[in-house]
Formats: C-alpha cells, sequence, structure tokens
C-alpha cells in the first residue's frame, strides 16, 4: 500500500479514505484482493475507527466490500458500474464545458495549456503522475465553469471510472488523453461549444476502446462486459 503525507487540518476520517481511495485507483489494492483494516490502520498512522467509517463509506459505492473476519474486499473492475459512471460524468462535464466556453479567460487557457504541457512530457518519459494531472485538467474545467463544488461529488460517484482511466495510463500505448485535452483547450479559446462538446464526448468514450487492453493485461481483474 503506498501512502502520501497527510494534508493540514485533514481528519483522520478524511485521510483513511482519501489513502484507500488512491490505492484503490492505483491498483496498490488489486482487485479481488482483501486487506485488513488494522493494517490500513497501522499503515498510515490513525486508528481503526476513522479507518472503519470511510471503508464504509466506500462500500457505498461499491468499490469495495466490508466482509467479517476477512477484512475489505476490493472489488473486480464492472463494465456495468463503470458505464453508469461515465454516463454521470458525461451529463456533468458536457454542462460544466458549455459553461466554461462563456466564462474562460486568458488566465484559465494559459493554466490549461500548462497542464497539457507536463502531460505531455510524462506521457513520453514516466507516466506516474498522468492520472494526477487528468484529474488536475478536469477540475480547473469545473473551477472555470464556477461550479468547482460540484467536483468532489463527481469525483466520488466515478471512482470505478477513475480506476480504468488510471490503468489505461499505464497498458494503453497510443494514449489519446492529451491530445483530447489539447483540442479541447482551443475549443474553449476559440468559445466553439459545438467542439469543446463533440471532443468531451470522444475523450469519456475512450475507455470502451482501452477496455480490450486492460482485459488482455489483466484477465482476473475484469467483470462485467467488455
Amino acid at each position: 500500500m503506498r501512502v502520501s503525507e497527510r494534508y493540514p487540518g485533514e481528519s483522520a476520517r478524511e485521510y483513511a479514505y482519501r489513502m484507500i481511495k488512491d490505492n484503490i485507483v492505483s491498483m496498490e489494492l488489486e482487485p479481488g484482493s482483501y486487506i485488513a483494516e488494522k493494517d490500513i490502520a497501522l499503515a498510515i498512522g490513525v486508528s481503526r475507527t476513522p479507518v472503519s467509517v470511510a471503508a464504509n463509506e466506500l462500500a457505498r459505492t461499491r468499490i469495495l466490500d466490508v466482509v467479517a473476519q476477512r477484512g475489505l474486499l476490493i472489488s473486480l473492475i464492472d463494465y456495468d458500474m463503470i458505464d453508469e459512471a461515465v454516463f454521470f460524468r458525461s451529463t456533468m462535464e458536457k454542462a460544466i464545458v458549455e459553461l466554461a466556453c462563456e466564462y474562460v479567460e486568458k488566465a484559465d487557457i494559459d493554466e490549461l495549456h500548462r497542464i497539457v504541457s507536463l502531460q505531455q512530457y510524462h506521457l513520453d518519459h514516466d507516466r506516474s503522475d498522468l492520472m494526477q494531472l487528468d484529474c488536475d485538467f478536469h477540475q480547473r474545467l469545473y473551477r472555470i465553469a464556477r461550479k468547482e463544488g460540484l467536483y468532489p461529488i463527481v469525483d466520488q460517484m466515478t471512482i470505478h471510472f477513475d480506476r480504468v482511466r488510471a490503468e489505461s495510463m499505464r497498458v494503453v500505448k497510443d494514449m489519446k488523453i492529451v491530445l483530447d485535452h489539447a483540442q479541447l483547450v482551443d475549443a474553449l479559446a476559440a468559445r466553439d461549444i459545438a467542439g469543446a462538446l463533440e471532443i468531451t464526448r470522444r475523450h469519456l468514450s475512450r475507455y470502451k476502446v482501452d477496455a480490450a487492453a486492460i482485459q488482455a493485461a489483466y484477465p482476473d481483474w475484469v467483470r462485467g462486459r467488455t
């Protein structure tokens, strides 16, 4: 289990939630595996109670199950759950990019270009930070659209999709997400709503293409249709 530092002001429950979620999304906690709550508590340096509370919160998303006497069972990659998550995210982000086209300013475009440049560098050299940069890009869109408060809700609701996004960045050689982002920035700069919506639709549908590569690489981790 990979452990990062606790943020200033972050409660023990929030920290436990973030650590469990991040390790599931990054596949450090493998689909189909068990981990004991006490082992998580020991690894991150908190008591078992906040770990238990965080685990029960995550169980509501069905990304894990709390199994008596066994610990936490990490769910398999389930494409039916991913379809639901993508539907929710697509519905939200189409509205977000439409608003972003209206509100975007030059400073926003500059920041998005900066993120895309970093993504391209890491795509070519070291993909370890690609997922975080992808999240940074999308969160910035919510900020531009003046709806940043919705981003944590979307982030929680789409954890199943996030796991596929993260894994595709490792196993898919011909990644298109950075190109999608670059084209989306151009569409935002031009205030091209139709173009931005089409790029967003294409961008969020790539998981269907990535599914075959993920299943080929990790056949024991996948459940449901691909």
